[in-house]
């Protein structure tokens, strides 16, 4: 039994840490509730420690009458506070779900066998948003597509730094004392009839795991999914941000807020300037100016839009798409939203691109694989803002290369420009390897199940992650050399390699982001579980926040620590 399972996960029960929540293989989990923590540790100890769930957000409405109450305060007995209630407890989950077994016998046992006031019984949801919102003791968050549009608005009130003190005063968040985790000790009090007095009116609202792995969510308004995120953080660009990508071929310059790169630096604190990494493009926040943001030039009906499709130059000002009936790739300006330039150079649609790390003055190796069977490797004059080193030829560049080899349309590519290779993978396979000089090194043999290679990623240490249709990885050095494969349970859309190349991180359809050690494929780390899939992965530049595009047409910043998983800290911390 213990082979079969997948994951574990700390769960609370009432407040109290004293839940596990097992996955197992065939995606059912089981949960185990004990009697105290120390048997959990003591389970713990033989099983991996994943992470928790997530919770959503709180409405903020009738602030005059708030603000007055909290400010008009006279009770020495008890500490001020906004609402009375909580939006999330166990008996406001009963009132929505009393019609429903087994929750109306909860209910009944909750409220000594009686049903509440007709008035005050769950009838409509409509009728539900109107009463939150004009009656100041019911607090309600209703989820709704403008809630969802909303959501980065509020996400320090439930995650972040509005949680307490003088800024959740400020935003008028504070909560009666008793549902704030930690004011009450339930360990301590022995009297069963008190103890159940508390538990029901606490709330699951502050999540100690959550806050460490997930930092921000942040929901655009168009819904359509992320497709390509790209992370340019430097703090010496101009603009450091994260692009975004949809599917709808709508992008954001989304601008980076490096102070929270210093996360636990000495003298970070909570009060300084940006508390998340990550605000959104004003333009597409405020619905300004969004038609500078949207590429309405048509792409090739059978083509599908994914993270191939684009590529992001390294100073945040330049897109590159591919997909385009004409067979040829286009630059466009972040700036602007204006087309820059059309490059030409293939016999067939354009399925792919790539671009290699960049060198001082933001020049870069751009590579074009197509359903020509071929590629061609490119150069990005960061000097100029063009492909290929004349702007007086900027109409008809030159590619550095051609790379033959194919005998199938090539869906993937990865160019690294230290080493002075490409490895590219075609519809049928196989994967072959090419210098930047266009001359076929060798062909990447997969096992007899790994046939149609979808994603490949290249580190500048000579390994190279490639992923196959049906969950299948293999890891192969660049002599062609089988280092290591497994097989996961999920259709991965996205994968990226740390920095040094020792950590691979995937994601898909399942919306969760699995960290692995990419020399042998050993899990390490399991983030909890997304509502939506994943489509697209980046990292900041010092590694430390991981971003994550979604099917929601969301993105999602997690907390990353490569450091924790290497053997050498875990054996001195």
């Amino acid at each position: 039994m213990f082979s079969e399972i997948r994951a574990v996960f700390s769960r609370r029960y009432l407040l109290q840490n004293t839940a596990l929540e097992v996955f197992m293989a065939n995606r059912t989990s089981v949960m185990f509730n004990f009697p105290d923590q120390a048997t959990v540790k003591k389970v713990v100890y033989s099983l991996p420690r994943v992470g928790v769930g997530t919770s959503y957000g709180l409405p903020q409405a009738r602030a005059v009458f708030y603000a007055e109450r909290y400010e008009t305060w006279e009770d020495d007995q008890s500490p001020p506070y906004h609402y009375n209630t909580h939006y999330s407890t166990a008996t406001s989950t009963l009132s929505w779900l009393v019609r429903i077994e087994p929750f109306t016998t909860f209910f009944l046992n909750a409220n000594d066998g009686k049903f509440d006031h007709p008035n005050r019984t769950f009838s409509s949801v409509a009728r539900s948003w109107r009463t939150s919102q004009r009656d100041t003791s019911d607090v309600k968050a209703l989820e709704s597509e403008f809630v969802s549009c909303q959501l980065h608005q509020w996400i320090d009130l439930v995650f972040g730094y509005k949680q307490r003190g003088p800024e959740a005063v400020r935003a008028l968040n504070v909560f009666h004392y008793l549902t704030y985790e930690g004011s009450v000790n339930l360990d301590s009090i022995t009297d069963p009839v008190l103890r159940e007095c508390f538990l029901p009116q606490s709330p699951l609202m502050f999540k100690d795991q959550m806050q460490q792995d997930v930092i921000m969510v942040l929901k655009f308004p168009s819904n359509s999914p992320v497709t390509h995120v790209a992370a340019n953080t430097l703090p010496h660009l101009t603009v450091p941000a994260v692009v975004t990508v949809t599917c709808s071929r709508l992008f954001a310059v989304n601008r980076w807020h490096n102070t929270v790169g210093l996360r636990g630096a000495p003298g970070y604190s909570l009060d300084q300037a940006h508390h998340l990494p990550i605000e959104m493009d004003p333009l597409i926040a405020n619905n300004s100016g969004v038609n500078k943001r949207q590429i309405t030039d048509l792409v090739d009906q059978s083509i599908q839009i994914n993270a191939h499709c684009f590529v992001v130059t390294a100073d945040n000002r330049y897109i590159l798409i591919c997909g385009f009936w004409d067979k040829s790739f286009r630059v466009y300006s972040t700036e602007t939203g204006k087309l820059t330039q059309i490059v030409f150079g293939h016999w067939d649609v354009v399925t792919c691109l790539a671009r290699s790390e960049s060198y001082i003055g933001g020049d870069c190796y751009i590579v074009s694989g197509s359903r020509d069977a071929t590629l061609l490797l490119w150069y990005w004059s960061g000097r100029h803002h063009i492909i290929g080193d004349n702007p007086n030829s900027s109409d008809y560049p030159a590619p550095r290369a051609v790379l033959t080899g194919h005998d199938h349309e090539v869906v993937c590519v990865s160019v690294c420009a230290e080493l002075g290779l490409v490895i590219s993978g075609a519809k049928e396979g196989p994967c072959l390897v090419h210098t930047i000089t266009g001359d076929l090194l060798r062909a990447l043999e997969g096992p007899e199940n790994c046939l149609f290679p979808r994603l490949i990623s290249v580190s500048s240490e000579g390994h190279c992650i490639i992923y196959y249709e049906r969950g299948r990885f293999s890891n192969f050095s660049i002599n062609g050399k089988l280092l290591a494969q497994m097989e996961i349970n999920d259709s991965t859309r996205a994968i990226l390699l740390s920095s040094d190349g020792q950590n691979l991180v995937t994601g898909g359809d399942n919306g969760v982001v699995e960290v692995w050690q990419a020399c042998d494929f050993k899990q390490l780390y399991i983030y909890p579980g997304c509502d939506a899939g994943i489509r697209a992965m980046d990292l900041s530049h010092d590694q430390r926040t991981l971003i994550t595009g979604m099917a929601s047409g969301s993105i999602v910043a997690f907390n990353i620590d490569f450091n924790r998983w290497h053997y050498e800290h875990q054996n001195r911390y």
